[in-house]
Formats: structure tokens, C-alpha cells, sequence
């Protein structure tokens, strides 16, 4: 299992975060199944969110082993 956090941008509106959030989970392997497990409040600075993500992936780039 990955624990993995993002700065949630801006620009990305919660109706897409579920598109977006996959998207960055297959920069690890092909999801399987995942869960966001922490929002933090708004950053006054920069205007985004941390998002803590925990995710079950299969053929990541890792775990893919060349004959």
C-alpha cells in the first residue's frame, strides 16, 4: 500500500478531483483501489489543499520485474 500526499491545485475543482487524484496515483502503478484519508485547510499563501492519499496499485513500475 502507498501513503501519498499533493498539493490539491487550485484549478481543480472538486467535481474533477476524483479524475485528478487517479491520475496522479498512476504515476505510481494502475490503482486498484484508494482512499483520501486527510484535507488540510487552505494554504493563505498559495491557495492550495494537502491531500493525503493511501492507495493499493498493481504493475507499478517497481514491482515489474524484465526476463
Amino acid at each position: 500500500m502507498l501513503q501519498l500526499e499533493f498539493d490539491w491545485p487550485v484549478h481543480v475543482k472538486l467535481p474533477y478531483l476524483r479524475q485528478w487524484v487517479i491520475e496522479k496515483i498512476r504515476e505510481s502503478g494502475e490503482p486498484l483501489r484508494w482512499a483520501i484519508t486527510f484535507v488540510g485547510p487552505v494554504s493563505l499563501e498559495t491557495g492550495v489543499r494537502l491531500i493525503r492519499v493511501e492507495a493499493v496499485v498493481i504493475n507499478s513500475p517497481t514491482s515489474l520485474m524484465k526476463s
